[in-house]
């Protein structure tokens, strides 16, 4: 009994002991998550129609001349605008011209930053809408063609997506065409990135194609040793199933 009053004790002298202003942060912690919740009960949060890009100099200017944080920021302000109080913006509202500007303006502020690619890839390409979903596409595919070390992660995402969602099977495999072109050389891709060029062609028939590059994958250096055993399975079963087609053919 005396241990559990002394800790009370002990408890309520340490909170005296906090200074005032600190109770003042508190309290408007307090207020701004009290508002937020009463954000969370509207319907749909539309914000206003997207602007235009601002000038690269006026965006530097503002920034102090600090490209990469500029940039970053842009992002947030982008995504900002379409969320509020955990209420997704519908995109169909978008202007897709202009969101294409902004993600552009962001590059140029930072090449080296994978952010923008990734939000057009897997977040604005993310629609139900097909048109606007290649327009993501596309733009994905023109920036990974002009910075592959860059683009990597979100154009291998496009050509898995586009495969599945899209019915026209070439523009997936010009993607994934372009995706092995550029990277197959590189140590610092994955091997599953490489890979997704000849699983396409194989899954729509290329099976002759597919065979090439499967060849092409095996006479590269350095593959794991797991991955070369992979290959060489693949590449007999797609021998195998060319056999198996063509004997079918001549009965």
């Amino acid at each position: 009994m005396r241990l559990r009053g002394m800790l009370k004790a002990g408890e309520e002298r340490r909170l005296g002991a906090v200074p005032k202003p600190v109770w003042l942060v508190l309290a408007a912690c307090l207020l701004v998550q009290l508002i937020y919740a009463g954000f969370r009960h509207q319907s749909v949060f539309r914000p206003g129609p997207l602007p235009p890009p601002l000038p690269d100099r006026v965006v530097r200017l503002l920034s102090l001349n600090d490209a990469a944080p500029a940039s970053a920021f842009l992002l947030l302000w982008l995504q900002s605008r379409d969320s509020l109080a955990g209420h997704y913006a519908e995109f169909r509202h978008m202007d897709y011209g202009r969101l294409e500007g902004w993600l552009r303006q962001a590059i140029r502020l930072d090449p080296h930053s994978r952010y923008a690619l990734l939000l057009a890839a897997q977040v604005y390409g993310g629609v139900a809408d097909r048109a606007r979903k290649r327009q993501m596409f596309d733009f994905v595919h023109r920036e990974f063609i002009k910075r592959p070390a860059i683009g990597w992660q979100a154009m291998a995402h496009v050509t898995v997506i586009a495969a599945r969602d899209f019915a026209d099977h070439r523009v997936s495999l010009r993607y994934a065409k372009d995706l092995y072109r550029l990277t197959r050389k590189r140590s610092d891709v994955p091997d599953w990135v490489k890979d997704i060029y000849w699983i396409l062609l194989a899954k729509s028939g290329n099976d002759g194609r597919a065979i090439a590059i499967l060849r092409q994958r095996l006479a590269e250096s350095g593959l794991q040793a797991g991955e070369r055993t992979f290959l060489r399975e693949r590449l007999e079963a797609l021998k195998r199933e060319m056999t198996k087609s063509r004997r079918f053919d001549d009965m």
